[in-house]
C-alpha cells in the first residue's frame, strides 16, 4: 500500500467533474441555453434527458406491438388446448353420459350439468389465478420496485367476464357436440 502526499496548490488546476441538474422549459430554451453553455465552456459535455428518454420510450412502443401480437397469439393457442383438454375429458367420461342419459335425464340436462361444471371449475380458477397473480405483483411492486400499485378493477372485471363468455361458448359447443352423438362410449342409447 502507498499513498501519494502533494503540496497545496499543486492539482488546483487539475481537471474536475461537476454534476448539475438543470430543468428548462420548452426544447427552443433549452436548445439556446445548451448553446450558450458549450460556447463559453468547449470542455463541458451536455446530456439532454429529454432525448434520451424518447428514444427509450420509441424502442419500448416499438417493442409493444409485437409483444402484443405474441400475447394474442398465445391466448388463441391456450383456448384451443383448452378446447381440446375439455373435448378428451368429456370423451373419457362418456360412459358417464350414456349411464345419466339412461337414468332417465335428456341431452339437455347432462348438457346443462357439464357446462354448469366447467363454469364453476372455470370461476374458480379465475378467482384462485387472479388472486395468486394480483397478490405476486403487489408483493413485487412494493417491497422490490418500490412503487406504489393501484390496481385497474374495471379493466379486470371486463378481461374475466370476457374469458367467461369464451369459456360458455366453448364449453356450449363442445357440451352440444357430444351430446349430439348417438354412440358416445360403449353403452348404446
Amino acid at each position: 500500500n502507498f499513498y501519494f502526499e502533494f503540496q497545496g496548490g499543486v492539482l488546483e488546476d487539475a481537471p474536475k467533474t461537476w454534476l448539475a441538474n438543470l430543468q428548462l422549459g420548452d426544447s427552443d430554451e433549452t436548445s439556446h441555453f445548451e448553446n450558450i453553455l458549450i460556447q463559453k465552456f468547449p470542455d463541458i459535455s451536455v446530456i439532454d434527458i429529454r432525448k434520451s428518454v424518447a428514444e427509450i420510450t420509441e424502442i419500448v412502443g416499438a417493442l409493444i406491438i409485437p409483444a402484443g401480437l405474441l400475447t394474442g397469439l398465445s391466448s388463441i393457442l391456450s383456448l384451443f388446448i383448452l378446447g381440446f383438454v375439455i373435448w378428451h375429458h368429456l370423451l373419457s367420461r362418456s360412459d358417464e353420459i350414456e349411464i345419466v342419459k339412461i337414468l332417465g335425464k335428456g341431452p339437455r340436462q347432462v348438457a346443462v350439468l357439464f357446462i354448469a361444471e366447467y363454469m364453476i371449475l372455470t370461476f374458480c380458477a379465475l378467482i384462485t389465478g387472479s388472486a395468486a397473480g394480483l397478490g405476486i405483483a403487489y408483493f413485487v411492486c412494493r417491497r422490490f420496485l418500490k412503487v406504489e400499485v393501484v390496481f385497474a378493477w374495471n379493466e379486470m372485471l371486463i378481461s374475466t367476464s370476457a374469458l367467461l363468455v369464451v369459456m360458455f361458448l366453448i364449453c356450449f359447443f363442445l357440451v352440444s357436440r357430444m351430446m349430439r352423438k348417438d354412440h358416445v362410449g360403449g353403452v348404446r342409447s
